[in-house]
C-alpha cells in the first residue's frame, strides 16, 4: 500500500505566479465592466479559470497550462430621437 503525500496548492505559486496574475487581470476586467455606465448593471459577469496539470511519469513534476476567460456585459445601445428632428 503506497503512502499518499499531501500536496498544498497556493494559487499565487502555481506556474510561477502566473495563475494569480491572470486571475487578477480577469477580475480587474470584470470590475471595470461592472463600473462602466454604458453596460447593464444587472447582467452577470463570469470568470472561468482552467488549470490543466500534466504530470510526468515519476509524478514528481507537472506541466501547468492556465486559461482564464471572462464573460462581460455588452455595452447597452443608446437612442437619440432628437438627432433626426429637422
Amino acid at each position: 500500500m503506497s503512502k499518499k503525500k499531501a500536496i498544498n496548492f497556493d494559487l499565487s505559486e502555481i506556474a510561477d505566479g502566473g495563475v494569480q496574475v491572470k486571475l487578477n487581470r480577469a477580475l480587474q476586467q470584470v470590475a471595470d465592466n461592472i463600473l462602466d455606465p454604458n453596460t447593464d448593471p444587472t447582467k452577470k459577469r463570469k470568470v472561468q479559470l482552467n488549470i490543466t496539470l500534466a504530470p510526468n511519469e515519476k509524478r514528481d513534476a507537472s506541466d501547468v497550462t492556465v486559461e482564464v476567460k471572462t464573460t462581460l456585459a455588452p455595452e447597452v445601445g443608446s437612442t437619440n430621437y432628437d438627432a433626426f428632428r429637422p
